[in-house]
């Protein structure tokens, strides 16, 4: 079994949904709490509270507004964050746009989970997507994330260079006790 696939087991993931937003400027989309239930495919409800959205930048350069967070927050490629409890946010081109769409329209008008959007200038991809979590285990789940969460690029090459240098740190190691028990 993958990585990826031990973790939604264990977060009890009921349902997965993957979208890209190919946006050029100038763009913005908000998404506001929601406060009515949602209808699957397999006509099970679903509230609000039951999904945790994330994205990725995968191509240019936008700006995030977050509910309770003062001021715009600039993301570049290779940023992500999550999003749980139906946090509100705006995503642009930047912080001067206003958003003229939800996501929930731009994901109506998507074809093949791809959804066009914007003025034609500059380009940025933003992928993105939601987890459904099991009912039984939605309490603890959602107690334990915070609102929303960052990861910035060069946060994730430092915390891969850390765990590599332990890792090469462990095996240098491990090197030398098998040296040293060769020698005894």
């Amino acid at each position: 079994m993958d990585p990826i696939t031990d973790i939604f087991r264990t977060m009890h993931v009921t349902a997965f949904g993957l979208h890209r937003l190919e946006a050029t400027a100038p763009w913005g989309v908000i998404q506001e709490k929601q406060t009515e239930e949602k209808v699957t495919p397999s006509d099970k409800k679903m509230s609000p509270t039951d999904l945790a959205h994330f994205a990725m930048l995968s191509r240019g350069n936008c700006w995030l507004s977050v509910e309770g967070i003062p001021e715009p927050i600039p993301l570049t490629g290779g940023d992500c964050f999550l999003l749980a409890r139906g946090t509100s946010i705006v995503l642009r081109d930047s912080p001067r746009t206003r958003p003229s769409c939800t996501f929930r329209e731009i994901g109506a008008k998507a074809n093949n989970n791809v959804a066009h959007y914007g003025g034609g200038g500059a380009p940025t991809t933003i992928v993105c997507g939601s987890l459904s979590f099991d009912r039984a285990s939605l309490k603890p789940v959602t107690q334990l994330l915070p609102s929303f969460i960052l990861i910035k690029a060069d946060q994730a090459r430092s915390l891969f260079a850390i765990r590599c240098r332990r890792w090469r740190q462990k095996l240098q190691n491990r090197r030398r006790e098998l040296k040293w028990s060769r020698l005894g």
